[in-house]
């Protein structure tokens, strides 16, 4: 890795780094929605742990899984409602698991994907809760996934980085790799890997995080982040597309395995979720329509 070169963006506080700010209550109808979900317990280095869990009607044998990680000050049952994932979850018989994040060295929920602001191990966590799960529900171990939002695709970047015994694939909406998972990264397989980048975000820039006292940033831009996982991958087959004025995709196929890599880029976005009605992507179905390729 040492051979990689940076391109750094400006220093941003703490707070504003992988926050998502934007995601916030306008995604959900009521304070009932945002308060529903019934956490279940799971104890993980003499520490509870939490998360919910959606089960579809008709479960198959040997189901498909998805965990979904929240945002720096999220929960995970903010990200079930404002995705909407389980209503796919329903129609396409997969498990989904919304694992949640502790508190960090400053008191907000996060995931831990190398910082030196936290010391909480949600690599540990989250590899015995899939492992918990899939052999509950005897899920094929084959089609175990992993997306996350802001933080939570940092955290994805780690599991991918680390734990591809156990995941297929990994998807991120506005978030990137930590420097620690860049510096660190040693995949022990190929692992298809899903991108959704704003082109105007400020808190997450696609241009590059430049690393800060607190150990968030120091990744280089996107377009080398995607390039390193094409070239692990050796995806090389590229299809790209207009979505629509707002979003290109870049997909690269036939790599070791059948891995792709999945590249979306959008304008006026922010650091938000795509809308389906502006930038034509709907996170929860493009995070299944990859995931379903596998």
């Amino acid at each position: 890795m040492e051979a990689k070169k940076i391109k750094i963006a400006s220093s941003f506080l703490l707070v504003a780094l992988i926050c998502s700010c934007s995601l916030n209550s306008k995604h959900f109808t009521t304070l009932d929605d945002l308060l529903r979900g019934d956490f279940l317990d799971f104890q993980h280095n003499n520490i509870t742990r939490e998360y919910i869990i959606h089960i579809p009607d008709e479960l198959p044998e040997n189901p498909p899984m998805v965990l979904m990680l929240h945002h720096y000050y999220g929960r995970a049952e903010q990200v079930m409602w404002y995705l909407q994932m389980n209503e796919i979850a329903e129609l396409n018989k997969f498990i989904v698991v919304y694992p949640q994040g502790l508190r960090d060295d400053y008191g907000v929920l996060h995931w831990n994907s190398g910082t030196t602001a936290s010391q909480v191990d949600d690599i540990g966590f989250l590899e015995e809760l899939t492992n918990f799960i899939q052999i509950q529900y005897s899920v094929d171990p084959d089609r175990i996934f992993v997306g996350g939002i802001s933080n939570g695709g940092f955290m994805a970047y780690k599991l991918a980085c680390e734990k591809t015994e156990i995941f297929k694939a990994m998807a991120s909406v506005i978030g990137t790799m930590s420097k620690y998972s860049w510096d660190s990264c040693s995949p022990s397989r190929p692992i298809s890997v899903l991108q959704i980048s704003s082109l105007d975000d400020d808190v997450v820039p696609i241009s590059g995080i430049e690393l800060n006292e607190w150990g968030w940033g120091g990744a280089p831009e996107m377009d080398v982040i995607i390039n390193f996982w094409k070239e692990f991958n050796q995806a090389n087959n590229e299809h790209q597309n207009n979505i629509n004025d707002y979003t290109q995709s870049f997909h690269y196929k036939d790599g070791i395995n059948s891995s792709q890599v999945w590249y979306y880029k959008v304008d006026e976005l922010g650091h938000d979720l795509p809308k389906e009605n502006k930038h034509g992507i709907n996170v929860a179905d493009k995070f299944w329509e990859f995931f379903s390729q596998f």
